[in-house]
């Protein structure tokens, strides 16, 4: 069953992967995990304010500020899960996330 559940998280993690560089290539930075349920990705911007601004499209994404000690602080990353939307979803909102990124 684990081997089963790799093979599927690691197609979804390659398909964010290529649809996030195609669509947001230099926008979002990010490297390709070895494991793990979700992408960081770096950008040049608030990741709260993008987060906001894709959350409005549909798009649920998590801001870099979340993980450290003090909230407050401004993190120009957001971490996206692959694990729960299926291929089609994944394309969609990496579309609208660049969307959402362009706006700024």
């Amino acid at each position: 069953h684990i081997e089963k559940v790799r093979a599927i998280y690691k197609t979804k993690r390659d398909a964010m992967a290529e649809a996030l560089t195609r669509r947001a290539g230099g926008l979002l930075r990010f490297d390709i995990p070895d494991g793990g349920l979700f992408l960081w990705c770096e950008c040049d911007m608030d990741g709260r304010d993008l987060c906001l601004a894709a959350g409005k499209l549909g798009v649920a994404a998590v801001p870099g500020c979340s993980f450290l000690a003090d909230e407050s602080q401004v993190s120009k990353a957001i971490r996206l899960n692959y694990s729960l939307p299926t291929l089609e979803q994944i394309e969609k909102g990496v579309d609208l996330l660049a969307q959402a990124v362009r706006s700024f």
